[in-house]
């Protein structure tokens, strides 16, 4: 335990000091946690993972005194790093296709389509690959937190990075896929993919496996899709001897799992997970 946070998962080298100016780091938050990652800038190689869970399942007031906590106790705060990289989960994504929405207009855009919450920010991802903008709104004093915590950072919403990294495999590795599914512990997002090119991108909460399939279905009763002719491909903390994917591999014509990206190199202790584990956050950095 660390404060309000449960460790789940911790590999790589915490022992000594970090020669930060060398180094890259990856943050995923999430409502119910974060996960952070360490990359040597120079041999591309990553040294370090750990994923915390926290009490809540909001960015309350509470998360980000613990987090804060948590990047001063671990030299994290405000520490040297090379580059910083963010990912943030919120369940408001909007994508527009860039030819249709100025980039100085995405906040008119937001504000028409989704509204905004008292004490939010509206802010745009350029999606390169997709040729579109990821607008979503988030609370301000993440971003305070942020700049508190970093001398400078780059953010995404987590959704942009993964429909990012999912169009570079899509062209770059061929997979053998219709459907995305990146699951984590209290949601799960599901791009749908046409001819190389997103039809789809969707957000869940869910809670039980019931859940995750009523949502799933759902959402391919809307496109007219049959599971059983579908290649589903799995991202995020899901093993082949889990009961969720023995049964999503029952219902759906093919299941597979992504290799980890060859771009980058693992230090030995990474084979302790299998490669679809944060597959998201290690691709980060290939985001912009």
């Amino acid at each position: 335990m660390t404060g309000s946070f449960r460790n789940i998962i911790r590999i790589g080298d915490t022992s000594g000091p970090e020669p930060f100016e060398k180094k890259i780091l990856s943050i995923g938050l999430r409502p119910d946690g974060f996960v952070f990652s360490v990359l040597d800038a120079e041999n591309f190689k990553y040294l370090r993972l750990e994923d915390y869970e926290h009490s809540s399942d909001d960015y309350d007031d509470q998360f980000l005194v613990d987090l804060k906590q948590f990047l001063v106790d671990n030299n994290l705060y405000k520490a040297p790093f090379k580059q910083v990289h963010v990912s943030l989960f919120t369940p408001s994504l909007l994508l527009i296709p860039a030819d249709i929405c100025l980039e100085n207009e995405t906040e008119n855009t937001f504000r028409f389509f989704a509204g905004l919450q008292e004490d939010h920010l509206i802010r745009s991802d350029k999606l390169n690959n997709l040729d579109a903008y990821g607008i979503y709104d988030f609370h301000k004093e993440i971003k305070n937190f942020l700049d508190e915590s970093f001398d400078s950072y780059r953010l995404r919403h987590q959704g942009n990075a993964l429909i990012e990294s999912t169009l570079a495999a899509t062209q770059l590795e061929n997979w053998d896929a219709d459907i995305v599914l990146h699951l984590k512990r209290s949601f799960f997002e599901v791009i749908l993919l046409e001819k190389g090119k997103v039809s789809l991108y969707q957000s869940f909460e869910y809670r039980t496996l019931d859940d995750l399939l009523y949502y799933l279905f759902y959402v391919l009763e809307q496109f007219d899709k049959n599971a059983a002719y579908q290649r589903l491909l799995l991202i995020g903390e899901i093993s082949v001897d889990c009961k969720s994917y023995q049964t999503l591999a029952s219902l759906f014509h093919k299941v597979s799992f992504p290799e980890r990206n060859d771009a980058f190199q693992y230090a030995g202790v990474f084979d302790q997970i299998p490669g679809q584990y944060y597959y998201n956050l290690l691709n980060l950095v290939t985001c912009g």
